[in-house]
């Protein structure tokens, strides 16, 4: 789950993003880290996905 990704990586954010603020905070976070890796936000967002929750092995 992308939002659980992003609560684990920090970012100050509700369970249920719905607010422009939030909506905002995610954005400048796909913002960083396409800008950091020069990958597709596309990519971005499906790595996020699967590195929690039951998508995760460790």
């Amino acid at each position: 789950d992308v939002v659980a990704c992003l609560r684990d990586a920090g970012l100050d954010i509700a369970e249920v993003v719905k607010s422009k603020g939030d909506l905002a905070k995610v954005q400048a976070q796909f913002n960083a880290w396409a800008e950091e890796t020069g990958l597709p936000y596309t990519y971005l967002s499906r790595i996020c996905a699967l590195s929690v929750g039951e998508n995760r092995s460790e």
